[in-house]
C-alpha cells in the first residue's frame, strides 16, 4: 500500500500524456485541408501581395488627379555683400550715382508651390491599366487557389488508399497466419510435408516485405500532405473518408458546362485587355499636357539701405501664377514603333488565350474518359474481388476437410490480396479523375 501514491501519480501522469497526444493529433476533412493549403500556399500568398501592390499603385496614380504641392525654405548666409548701383535721387543724392549694399548677411526664401493638372491624355488610361490590373491579380488569386485545392484533393485522397493499403495487407497477413496453425498442425500430424509450412512462410515473408514497401509509401505521401498544409512532419494527422464516387457517368457531364467561368480563361482574356489599353495610351501619348502652377509666396528676408542711410528689416514678396503646356515632338515617330510592338504583343496574348482554352476543352474531355472507364473498371474489379473473396472462403473450408491442398489456398490468398489491391487503386483513380472534373467545373 506505500507504493499506491506512486503508482496513482504514474496512472494519472500516462493518461495525460495519452489525452496530450490525442489533442495534438490535427484532424482535417478534405474542405478544411483544402482551405489550411491556401492560407499557407507560397504562391497565394504571392498573388495576394500582387493584389495589394496594384491596389497601391492605383492609389499612388490617383493622387495626381490631387493639386501637388511643394513647400521649400532657402536659408543663406552672405560672407560680403554684393554691390548696387542705384541713382543718386534713391538716396537724397541727385546728380549721382550711388554704391549700396542691400539686405543683410542673413537671407532666406520661402517658397510655396502649387501644381494642378489640367489636360494629361494618358493619366486616366494609366488608371485604367491599374485597374485592369488589380483584376488580373484577382484572377491569378483564383487560378493558384483552384491549384491548390487539386492538389491537396489528390495528396487527401493518396494518402487514404496507403492507409487503406496498410490495412489490407494487415488483413492479408492474419489470414495468412491462421492459415501457418493450420498447416503447422497438419505437418504435426503428419497428414502434410514440412515443404507445405515452408511454402506458407515464404509466402508471409513476401506480404511482410509488401507492407514494408507500402509504409514506406504511406510515410511519404503523409509528408507530402503535411508540406501543402504547412503540418510539422512529427504531427499526427487524421482523416476523414469525403464521399462515394458517382456509380453513373451520367451524373456528371464529361466537359464543364462554361469554361469561360474558370479564372485560367479569364485570366488570359484580361492579359489581352491589359495589351489593348497599353496600346490607348500609346496613341494619347503624343498630345500635349496642360498644367496650372502657381508660387503663392516667395520671401526674402534681410535688410535695406534706407534714405537716411540706416538699415532696417525688409520683406520682398513675389507671386504668380502660369498656365505650361507640354507636347513631345519625339513621341509622334516613337510612338509608332511602340504601337507596332504592341499590336505584335496582342496577337501572342490571344493566341495563348486560345490555345489555353482549347487545353482546357481536352483537360475536360480527356478527364470524362477516364472518369468513365475508371468507374468501369471499378465495377469489374468488385466483381472479382468479390468472387476471390468466395473462392478463398470455399477453399479453406476444403482444406480444413483435407479436400484442397496448401498451394491452392496460397493461391486462392494471392488472387483475393491482387483483387482487393486492384479494387483500391480503381476507387481512388475515380477520386482522382473526380476531383480533376469538378475542378474544371469551377466546384471542387
Amino acid at each position: 500500500m506505500r507504493n499506491f501514491p506512486f503508482l496513482l501519480l504514474m496512472l494519472l501522469l500516462l493518461a495525460a500524456a495519452g489525452l496530450f497526444a490525442q489533442e495534438d493529433t490535427l484532424r482535417l476533412t478534405l474542405a478544411e485541408a483544402q482551405l489550411r493549403a491556401i492560407e499557407r500556399g507560397p504562391a497565394y500568398q504571392i498573388s495576394l501581395l500582387d493584389r495589394r501592390l496594384a491596389e497601391e499603385e492605383l492609389a499612388l496614380a490617383r493622387l495626381r488627379l490631387y493639386p501637388q504641392v511643394d513647400l521649400a525654405l532657402d536659408a543663406r548666409y552672405y560672407f560680403e555683400r554684393p554691390p548696387t548701383l542705384l541713382p543718386g535721387e534713391a538716396v537724397g543724392r541727385p546728380g549721382e550715382v550711388a554704391v549700396v549694399q542691400l539686405g543683410g548677411n542673413i537671407g532666406g526664401a520661402p517658397v510655396l508651390d502649387l501644381r494642378q493638372v489640367v489636360f494629361d491624355p494618358t493619366l486616366f488610361s494609366e488608371l485604367k491599366i491599374l485597374r485592369e490590373a488589380g483584376a488580373t491579380a484577382e484572377l491569378q488569386i483564383e487560378v493558384e487557389a483552384r491549384n491548390l485545392k487539386l492538389q491537396v484533393a489528390k495528396s487527401y485522397v493518396t494518402l487514404l488508399a496507403a492507409r487503406e493499403r496498410q490495412a489490407q495487407l494487415r488483413q492479408t497477413a492474419r489470414r495468412l497466419e491462421s492459415t501457418l496453425e493450420q498447416v503447422r498442425a497438419k505437418v504435426s500430424a503428419g497428414l502434410l510435408p514440412a515443404l507445405e509450412e515452408e511454402r506458407v512462410l515464404l509466402t508471409l515473408e513476401q506480404n511482410r516485405a509488401e507492407t514494408s514497401q507500402a509504409a514506406e509509401a504511406l510515410e511519404m505521401s503523409e509528408l507530402l500532405l503535411k508540406q501543402l498544409l504547412g503540418v510539422p512532419p512529427d504531427r499526427p494527422i487524421a482523416l476523414t473518408q469525403p464521399f462515394e464516387p458517382e456509380e453513373d457517368p451520367a451524373g456528371l457531364p464529361v466537359s464543364p458546362a462554361d469554361l469561360s467561368r474558370l479564372p485560367e480563361y479569364r485570366l488570359g482574356e484580361r492579359q489581352v485587355r491589359l495589351i489593348e489599353l497599353e496600346s490607348a495610351l500609346q496613341r494619347r501619348a503624343v498630345w500635349p499636357r496642360v498644367s496650372l502652377y502657381s508660387q503663392l509666396g516667395v520671401v526674402a528676408l534681410g535688410k535695406k539701405v534706407d534714405n537716411e542711410g540706416e538699415d532696417q528689416l525688409s520683406w520682398y514678396f513675389n507671386s504668380f501664377v502660369g498656365l505650361k503646356a507640354v507636347w513631345e515632338i519625339n513621341r509622334l515617330v516613337s510612338n509608332g514603333h511602340r504601337l507596332d510592338q504592341l499590336e505584335l504583343e496582342r496577337r501572342q496574348a490571344e493566341w495563348r488565350w486560345t490555345g489555353q482554352e482549347d487545353q482546357l476543352a481536352l483537360a475536360a474531355a480527356r478527364a470524362g474518359y477516364q472518369f468513365r472507364a475508371a468507374l468501369e473498371t471499378l465495377r469489374l474489379q468488385r466483381r472479382r474481388a468479390a468472387f476471390a473473396e468466395n473462392e478463398l472462403i470455399y477453399l479453406q473450408t476444403r482444406f480444413q476437410s483435407d479436400l484442397a491442398g496448401v498451394r491452392e489456398v496460397l493461391e486462392a490468398e494471392e488472387a483475393l490480396s491482387a483483387a482487393q489491391r486492384a479494387v483500391q487503386v480503381a476507387y481512388y483513380d475515380c477520386w482522382a479523375v473526380k476531383f480533376e472534373l469538378l475542378s474544371l467545373r469551377d466546384e471542387l
